[in-house]
């Protein structure tokens, strides 16, 4: 991705009409889904919004987040970028992680101040259902180590246990059961702690 001058950026985006400030704001998402760095930085030194909103009404953290660039997740946060923003769908950063199985940027949003239980319009799916969802354990590990409720329900009435159970995804179940195994050995109580995870097992 050819370099632009900071000012020279700014002056497309602000002044270039709309097909030219279309074209700078997807080579914007470009560089956040391909963790181009550079180009990131320049936008930064132009004083760009790091929030703008694409036909889908998502954001530059989102697409570095569905892509696993925990790095350029970091930077955008640092500088301002909302953690909990929705697309039209009600998708968060955190949605298009957890869907992409990246713990790493999971984690990194969760410490960032990201609503563990921010639930999708279409569905009112969590990360926590995408876990279960796609049978991952570790993703549904971390999730649960920072807080992720199990009893958040979607649409049609299903928690994240449920949907796991309803699809055979062991893996998911394991992660909820040690979980559970836990919290009782530390003597934790529904709703109190890091986590808010209380389950029998």
């Amino acid at each position: 991705m050819q370099a632009v001058p900071a000012q020279q950026l700014a002056r497309h985006q602000r002044h270039g009409g709309r097909d030219r400030g279309v074209r700078v704001r997807a080579r914007l998402w470009n560089a956040a889904a391909e963790s181009d760095f550079r180009f990131m930085h320049l936008w930064l030194e132009a004083s760009l919004p790091l929030d703008p909103l694409d036909e889908k009404q998502q954001t530059p953290l989102m697409a570095a987040a569905r892509e696993g660039g925990t790095y350029m997740c970091a930077l955008l946060i640092s500088r301002g970028g909302d953690v909990n923003l929705q697309d039209r769908d009600g998708w968060t950063a955190l949605h298009f992680a957890a869907d992409g199985g990246h713990e790493k940027v999971v984690e990194l949003l969760a410490n960032r101040d990201a609503n563990l239980d921010a639930q999708a319009a279409t569905n009112g799916w969590t990360a926590l259902h995408i876990a279960a969802f796609y049978d991952r354990r570790v993703l549904a590990n971390v999730l649960l180590d920072c807080g992720a409720s199990v009893g958040v329900k979607s649409t049609d009435g299903k928690t994240a246990l449920a949907l796991a159970n309803e699809r055979g995804s062991n893996r998911f179940l394991a992660a909820v059961a040690d979980k559970g195994k836990d919290d009782r050995s530390r003597g934790a109580a529904p709703g109190h702690g890091r986590g808010r995870f209380h389950v029998k097992v």
